[in-house]
């Protein structure tokens, strides 16, 4: 028969648990709610690590690092250094009002700019953001201080021709002749003397030819009546319309010699077969040469009947004028 007390038992030690708790003597419901705030201090602690963690987590993924170059004061970097890259601008943000800033109306500006055209660059011209057109114009011209381009000047120094033996110089020649009916015999020689004349001069001279009646019609070169200069081709032009020139109608020769002065020429050949001009006459023409450029007028007369007096009205123009006086054998023209 075995004894009791041969085999250790855990009831001594669970005895004594319970005689602790009855000694406490704690009611039950605090002994609960005791242990459900430790539960709920333990979830609590739980729960607060993993938000935290999370926290930090996000945190370090919306973290942005900016990074700043300042460049080096100048003499302390090398000269191979290379110039610091400069970061891409931020895009531009809009104020309170809905406004673009100021940086982005810069741009705006400096870009419209740069659409523009190109404006012809003038040397010596300041440039401007707008320049009126007449104003452009004007900055386009060349000034006083630009170079002008070379263009082709007539002679400045005299050039000596001749006419029925009457010289003369200058640079502008006008020949003012009648081709009325009474110059059915001296038109001719006229036309003759005139192409010969016309020879002499070389192409920096200036020329034209006035053929007259009652009405003064110079030549026509490509519809222009004024000076011409003295080339091959006008002159080739004037034989060809002196070649269908007759004689035929009345005379007014101031009507002819007033155009002449129109044209302002140093020199005028002037050429008929009958002297008809009134002493009013030549002092009318007189006092218009005077207000112009002072013209030289020859006065050539086909006739012999008025070369010994003084006092005939072609004598005296050419007299007043600086100019000769002729008297021509038409016989001998011929």
């Amino acid at each position: 028969m075995r004894s009791a007390t041969t085999t250790p038992s855990l009831r001594p030690k669970h005895s004594r648990l319970r005689r602790w708790l009855g000694s406490v003597a704690l009611p039950a419901w605090l002994l609960s709610a005791g242990i459900h705030a430790l539960l709920f201090l333990a979830i609590a602690a739980v729960a607060g690590s993993a938000v935290v963690g999370d926290a930090d987590e996000d945190y370090e993924v919306a973290e942005e690092v900016v990074v700043r170059l300042t460049p080096e004061p100048a003499g302390q970097a090398g000269d191979s250094a290379a110039p610091p890259t400069p970061l891409p601008a931020a895009p531009a943000k809009e104020d309170r009002q809905g406004q673009a800033p100021a940086s982005d109306l810069e741009t705006g500006r400096l870009l419209d700019e740069a659409l523009q055209p190109p404006r012809p660059a003038v040397a010596g011209v300041e440039s401007r953001a707008v320049l009126p057109a007449a104003e452009l114009d004007a900055a386009v011209l060349p000034g006083p201080d630009l170079p002008r381009p070379e263009l082709p000047r007539l002679a400045q120094t005299p050039i000596e021709t001749e006419f029925f033996g009457s010289p003369a110089r200058g640079t502008k020649f006008v020949y003012v002749i009648d081709r009325s009916a009474s110059m059915q015999f001296g038109l001719g020689p006229a036309k003759q003397e005139l192409l010969a004349s016309l020879e002499r001069l070389p192409p920096t001279a200036e020329f034209q030819v006035i053929l007259y009646d009652l009405d003064a019609r110079p030549l026509d070169f490509n519809g222009s009546h004024a000076l011409m200069p003295a080339t091959k081709e006008n002159k080739a032009r004037s034989a060809r319309a002196l070649s269908g020139i007759f004689s035929e109608g009345g005379t007014d020769h101031v009507k002819a010699l007033k155009r002449a002065l129109g044209l302002a020429p140093n020199v005028i050949y002037f050429l008929t077969d009958a002297d008809e001009l009134k002493p009013g006459q030549v002092q009318e023409l007189t006092a218009m040469n005077q207000r112009g450029p002072k013209a030289v007028i020859h006065c050539i007369e086909l006739s012999l009947d008025n070369a010994n007096r003084q006092d005939n009205p072609m004598r005296r123009l050419a007299r007043e004028n600086q100019g000769e006086y002729r008297a021509v054998d038409l016989l001998r023209a011929r």
